[in-house]
């Protein structure tokens, strides 16, 4: 049985995707409505990344990427969504040292 080819979607350049639009969609992390942009899926190149909050519309498919969070599009056209690392937070004692919150 013949195995299928998937080639890459294109060269691995960055294009900064231009939204179509926008929405006020609420999050309950945020427990507020946010203008997000709105992104047509067609548009995104391998390479293009967004931060959250946005929204990607396809014919069979919506996307939230919620705060917080970045979309990127690999080689084959995938979104990868991943947690936006977040520096850590510190107490500042009286005896001047830090400490990170757990």
């Amino acid at each position: 049985m013949p195995q299928p080819n998937f080639s890459e979607a294109g060269a691995t350049t960055y294009a900064a995707p231009v939204p179509a639009g926008t929405r006020r969609t609420y999050f309950e992390t945020c427990n507020d409505f946010l203008d997000c942009p709105i992104f047509e899926r067609a548009s995104l190149l391998p390479g293009s990344c967004l931060q959250g909050p946005a929204i990607i519309e396809q014919m069979d498919a919506t996307t939230v990427i919620p705060p917080d969070f970045e979309a990127t599009t690999d080689d084959w056209g995938n979104l990868i969504l991943r947690p936006i690392a977040k520096a850590p937070q510190h107490d500042l004692r009286k005896d001047g040292n830090h400490r990170q919150r757990t």
